[in-house]
C-alpha cells in the first residue's frame, strides 16, 4: 500500500471541508476586523503561501534530506520517502487551512488569501507522491 497517497487525498478533503463549512455558513466568518489588520493578514498570507510552497517543492532536493538516502535498502528508503512525503502534504496543509482561515476570517474576505490559496493548490499537483520520485532518491544516491 501507498500511504503517501492516501495522506495527500486526505488532507485535501480536509481543506476542501473546512472551506465548505465556511462556504456554507455553518462556521462564522468575518472574525477578523480592522483596515490595518486585513492588510497585515494579506501580507502573512502572501509570506506563508509563498515559504511554504518554496519549501513544499524544494523539500526533496534539500541536501539534508538527500542525505538520508544515501546507503540504505530499498525498504529502508521507502519508509523514509513516506515520512518526507508526509512532512510536504502536512506543510500543504498548514498553507492551505492558513489561507482558508484569512480568506474567510477578514471582514472584507480579502482576496489575497483566496488567490494565495490558488498558488497552493497549482503547487500541490507538483508535489503528488509517486513511486518513481521515491526510486529515483534512491539509485542518484546509490
Amino acid at each position: 500500500m501507498f500511504y503517501p497517497r492516501i495522506h495527500f487525498f486526505a488532507a485535501h478533503v480536509l481543506a476542501a471541508l473546512l472551506y465548505l463549512c465556511f462556504e456554507q455558513g455553518w462556521l462564522a466568518a468575518g472574525f477578523i476586523a480592522g483596515k490595518d489588520l486585513n492588510y497585515t493578514l494579506s501580507v502573512l498570507a502572501v509570506a506563508i503561501t509563498l515559504g511554504g510552497v518554496y519549501l513544499c517543492l524544494r523539500l526533496l532536493s534539500l541536501q539534508r534530506i538527500r542525505q538520508r538516502f544515501q546507503g540504505i535498502s530499498q525498504e529502508e528508503a521507502a519508509r523514509r520517502y513516506q515520512q518526507v512525503a508526509g512532512w510536504r502534504t502536512a506543510l500543504l496543509l498548514i498553507v492551505y487551512l492558513t489561507d482558508i482561515l484569512l480568506y474567510f476570517g477578514s471582514a472584507d474576505y480579502a482576496s489575497s488569501a483566496k488567490y494565495c490559496l490558488i498558488i497552493a493548490l497549482i503547487a500541490a499537483v507538483f508535489c503528488w507522491p509517486s513511486k518513481s520520485e521515491q526510486q529515483s532518491l534512491t539509485t542518484d544516491n546509490a
